[in-house]
């Protein structure tokens, strides 16, 4: 995920859409994505943790009632949210998941003819799906009827 380019496109369309009274800021602290107003990051009242589009925080931040009732108002925050999906989504990290080390072909795959979990060369994509986002990949965890020890998995990111 390149962090740069997500706060580079929203500051560009938070100017166009709205002048440049706000920015978005990568906050390094704790990972977040978060919209300030007037470019002070300690005015922020949204942000996305962890640059995770599933993870959005509205909150006044001890900031002033009347802003944050304005943002509301003109819809700002919820616009801000809706860009930051559809950037972070665009952008968003994708993962090969190696069930078994040093083996070419034990990589987690799903046959997207019937939707069923394999395991498949990670450059056949032909016939399968072999990158996966965090979300995807957290949600396998959860599941029984894959039987992976997740805590000897080779997970990596892919460009």
């Amino acid at each position: 995920m390149n962090k740069e380019n997500i706060v580079e496109e929203l500051n560009k369309w938070l100017d166009e859409e709205f002048g440049t009274q706000y920015k978005c800021v990568s906050v390094s602290g704790d990972l977040s994505l978060a919209f300030c107003i007037n470019g002070n990051i300690y005015t922020y009242v949204a942000w996305f943790k962890g640059f995770r589009q599933d993870r959005f925080y509205f909150d006044d931040g001890g900031s002033d009632f009347k802003i944050n009732i304005q943002l509301i108002e003109d819809n700002v925050i919820k616009k801000f949210y809706e860009k930051g999906v559809e950037l972070l989504t665009k952008y968003e990290s994708k993962y090969t998941v190696q069930v078994i080390a040093d083996n070419s072909v034990a990589y987690l795959s799903v046959d997207e003819t019937n939707n069923k979990i394999v395991f498949g060369d990670k450059g056949n994509y032909e016939c399968y799906k072999n990158k996966f986002t965090q979300l995807e990949i957290d949600e396998f965890k959860k599941r029984d009827d894959i039987a992976i020890d997740w805590g000897k998995a080779i997970i990596k990111e892919v460009e």
